[in-house]
């Protein structure tokens, strides 16, 4: 087993010291974490909701694989986790097993176990409602490295190196969320640039292309079965469903430190989360060669308890937290280390200047073999109304058949949620929401359908959109959380958004998903005063470790 997520080229050459030198001194067996790409999570919450069914496994083993919420999942936490990626084909030449069930590299002495795999997307399409002659690609190469010295010490890194042409409203979205550049002559700020959601900020490439890297890691260590501690760089989720409103990985990795406590029989699982954020918002003021950006932290406490192996109830809080204004960076608060949920919503409230707190429930239940149902509800101020919620169901092995899955969501955020009076402060890092992709003031409903037989897989996603659309600079109908809360705009005309997604693939190897893929991208905007549409045929090979959300 193996996987991993998210990092920055800032950091390259210090965690590539920081990497190799622990790789010298430690590693560890089952610490690893379950790649974020949801192939692997609906394989895991399969397994689950399986053997709760089971009258052979004990309460105990059930209750303590019940926490699957919290991502990435740490492999310790997973009923046998090879499961996941099990490949039972009879392969005769080292070639083949290579290609279709081993990873690329092993190396395995006594305890210690690393694999090194190469990682990337070679993607080619084109438009046919806009430009049908242009061709738009990604061309991303890097690689994986993940491996253990006991079963108490495990490590992952990884490198993303990308060049890319996206299609017009992915160029959009990016473009919007550039970096932030003082204007030296007054104090407002231009725009460079771009910030791919789930990666990194980019730099020029040729004439329309965008260039950037994505470096992640982590070492885990897990002391007695109870604790679990990680340290490193990468993206989180938490959630039962496609999307969550809690937080997701669409902004991209962050450095983080991460204990995780399971006590009670399994039947209660904490999570105490510290991490350190940034806008992509230079100073002003600097003595460096360049400006540094705009530093804030983020604390996410999760509560997970299991009153029966088939019910699973999350308490959620994140605060984030101020670390800098205009003129540079404030002094420490301590209150941030503390490690309790809810402490610090119950001193500060929910509308502190410094603080910007979302309080939120998680739910999942298994009511019959097969069947998951879930649910979020999140509350980012009771006084103006900011509040979110999400219902969905997974059917897996539909009508008995194996690898027949279907999903249906509804997600609902309402305005202004996330925002805050000082966008420093709003619930996002890298310029991108830590949540949802779409940031707020809409409704969304999307249905998945998936199967795989004998390797080929078929997939089909379509997502729907109802929201206001800010049109004119001075528009601000909540739907951009970068926008002050403050100045609203009323009234203003919805907008209905259809976004297919179809594809075909063969999945060659699960051990670091290779896969073939060929699809289509039907996206269809109508508001009452124009409308987009973007029709992209595309054929690529890939590795798929890490989630990109590009049905916005």
């Amino acid at each position: 087993m193996n996987w991993k997520k998210g990092f920055q080229v800032s950091t390259l050459k210090w965690w590539m010291l920081v990497s190799f030198s622990f790789f010298s001194i430690f590693s560890f067996s089952q610490q690893l974490n379950i790649p974020l790409n949801t192939f692997y999570g609906n394989k895991a919450h399969e397994l689950y909701v399986n053997d709760i069914f089971s009258d052979t496994l004990a309460q105990e083993i059930l209750n303590r694989n019940s926490h699957l919420a919290y991502k990435p999942v740490v492999e310790s936490r997973v009923y046998l986790p090879k499961r996941i990626v099990d490949d039972s084909s009879k392969q005769y030449y080292w070639i083949t097993r290579k290609i279709f069930q081993e990873h690329l590299f092993e190396i395995e002495e006594g305890p210690f176990w690393c694999s090194i795999d190469p990682v990337f997307n070679f993607e080619v399409g084109t438009d046919f409602s806009e430009k049908p002659l242009d061709l738009y690609y990604r061309n991303t190469r890097g690689f994986f490295i993940q491996g253990n010295i006991t079963s108490k010490f495990s490590f992952g890194t990884y490198l993303y190196e990308n060049q890319a042409q996206f299609i017009s409203y992915q160029d959009s979205a990016f473009r919007m969320r550039g970096e932030l550049y003082p204007n030296m002559i007054n104090s407002t700020y231009n725009r460079q640039n771009a910030v791919v959601n789930g990666f990194a900020r980019t730099k020029p490439y040729k004439t329309d292309g965008l260039d950037y890297a994505m470096v992640g890691g982590y070492i885990s260590f897990s002391p007695v079965k109870q604790l679990n501690i990680q340290f490193g760089q990468g993206a989180q989720f938490i959630g039962n469903g496609y999307r969550s409103i809690l937080l997701s990985d669409n902004s991209g990795p962050y450095p983080y430190l991460k204990l995780n406590a399971n006590f009670w029989k399994g039947k209660i699982d904490y999570t105490a989360n510290f991490t350190f954020m940034q806008n992509l918002v230079r100073y002003h003021e600097f003595t460096t060669t360049e400006s540094t950006y705009q530093r804030k932290a983020g604390t996410f406490h999760y509560l997970s308890f299991t009153p029966h192996p088939k019910v699973q109830i999350g308490f959620f809080e994140g605060i984030i937290w101020q670390r800098a204004d205009s003129l540079g960076t404030k002094p420490f608060d301590y209150n941030f280390i503390n490690p309790v949920i809810f402490v610090n919503t119950a001193i500060f409230g929910m509308s502190d200047p410094k603080r910007n707190s979302v309080i939120g429930l998680n739910i999942s239940a298994q009511p019959a073999r097969n069947l998951e149902i879930y649910s979020q509800f999140m509350v980012d101020d009771f006084k103006s109304n900011k509040w979110g919620m999400q219902f969905g169901l997974k059917y897996f092995k539909m009508f008995g058949v194996k690898d027949l899955m279907a999903q249906v969501e509804y997600n609902y955020v309402s305005p202004f949620t996330y925002s805050f009076e000082n966008f420093r402060q709003n619930y996002s890092n890298n310029n991108l929401p830590l949540a949802h992709p779409k940031g707020a003031g809409f409704h969304e409903g999307i249905f998945i359908a998936q199967y795989e037989i004998k390797r080929v897989f078929f997939n089909f996603k379509f997502n729907y959109y109802n929201y206001k659309l800010d049109i004119l600079t001075t528009d601000n109908y909540g739907t951009n959380i970068f926008n002050s809360d403050v100045n609203q705009t009323s009234g203003g005309q919805n907008a209905n958004q259809y976004v297919f997604d179809l594809h075909l693939g063969y999945r060659f190897n699960k051990s670091y998903n290779l896969q073939f893929v060929t699809g289509i991208l039907f996206r269809d905007l109508q508001h009452p005063n124009f409308r987009e549409q973007n029709t992209y045929i595309y054929v690529g090979l890939r590795t798929g470790l890490v989630n990109q959300y590009l049905d916005f």
